[in-house]
């Protein structure tokens, strides 16, 4: 697909945009306000999200939309439109999208530091899947799971313990990092994934 840039660009020395209506110029629409203004081009985010689809259309997979990285309700609403799911790092972003109108089925619970009552509402609502990020996190959904008498879709983090040369603020892998499961404990993990729990991946 083509993502060439061309739905905003300079015009006369100012700055525009296309829209459905006609080209706009953002200087007569940020001269009426003194607060900031967003500009999202709907046709660009659908071509994106297409491209995806079409990447992966001879895999079984479900494209999800970080909320956290655009939480605005119409862009929640036209990535649903177009057949994605969410992912959510928090119960707030969960009930944040089921408002935008995702089903709970298509949300995945992810981020680290869930609480009881975080997990609990999630499973209660039929959330798809729980991204697990430590061995005390998948025992705890496992129990939450128990005491409702359900069961509940897990993924596991992996902590594959590989240092990077990155900067350490976004180092993910390496063992001294908050995130995943190192791999020597994966006999404990095996022994807490009991009947309460549907393994579904590892990430």
């Amino acid at each position: 697909m083509d993502f060439k840039r061309n739905s905003i660009f300079y015009k006369n020395g100012q700055l525009c945009a296309k829209t459905e209506s006609g080209d706009i110029d953002f200087k007569n629409i940020c001269s009426d306000s003194e607060n900031p203004i967003y500009f999202y081009n709907s046709q660009t985010i659908s071509k994106r999200v297409k491209a995806y689809q079409e990447a992966f259309s001879e895999l079984n997979t479900h494209i999800h939309f970080a909320v956290k990285s655009n939480p605005n309700s119409k862009i929640l609403n036209l990535v649903n439109a177009l057949g994605c799911g969410a992912d959510v790092v928090s119960i707030g972003e969960f009930n944040h999208a089921i408002d935008s109108g995702f089903k709970a089925k298509d949300i995945i619970f992810s981020g680290v530091g869930k609480t009881k009552k975080e997990i609990t509402e999630a499973l209660v609502k039929q959330v798809k899947q729980i991204n697990c990020e430590s061995l005390s996190e998948v025992k705890r959904v496992a129990e939450i799971a128990r005491s409702l008498e359900l069961k509940a879709n897990i993924g596991v983090r992996i902590n594959p313990d590989i240092s990077v040369k990155t900067h350490p603020y976004i180092a993910t892998g390496f063992r001294e990092n908050k995130f995943g499961i190192p791999l020597g404990q994966m006999p404990e993990l095996v022994e807490i994934i009991n009947d309460n729990v549907n393994f579904i991946e590892l990430f």
